[in-house]
């Protein structure tokens, strides 16, 4: 027997399985136990997109772009090609800024929280 909370989560999990959150594409509605933003450029500047759930691919635009990561929470992996193949960086909760010549700097195509953090 469903009760009335059931069936909203049921509901809200439903809409938020094909949200776009600002350019990347939600595969799976995460907690809010898992956030963060990536930049365009090091140290935190640039263009930047808030992180709220898995993206299989992050898009044209921002593929191979990203250049600094502020996790808030989660445990979250960046791989180095799309559908979360090839190599990839697990980081947790801080602040990581990649720079010209490093072996992460520009070259994530997608990224999925693995482990919510509270």
């Amino acid at each position: 027997m469903l009760n009335a909370l059931t069936l909203r989560r049921a509901f809200a999990a439903t809409l938020l399985s094909g949200l776009s959150v600002i350019g990347f594409h939600v595969e799976s509605a995460q907690a809010a136990g898992c956030s963060g933003r990536v930049y365009w450029d090091s140290h935190f500047r640039g263009e930047a997109q808030h992180l709220r759930g898995d993206a299989s691919y992050v898009g044209d635009r921002w593929n191979d772009q990203i250049s600094s990561i502020a996790i808030y929470s989660g445990v979250w992996r960046f791989y180095r090609d799309a559908e979360f193949r090839g190599d990839y960086l697990e980081l947790g909760p801080g602040n990581y800024s990649f720079h010209a010549g490093d072996a992460w700097n520009d070259q994530i195509s997608s990224l999925r929280c693995v482990r919510p953090t509270y």
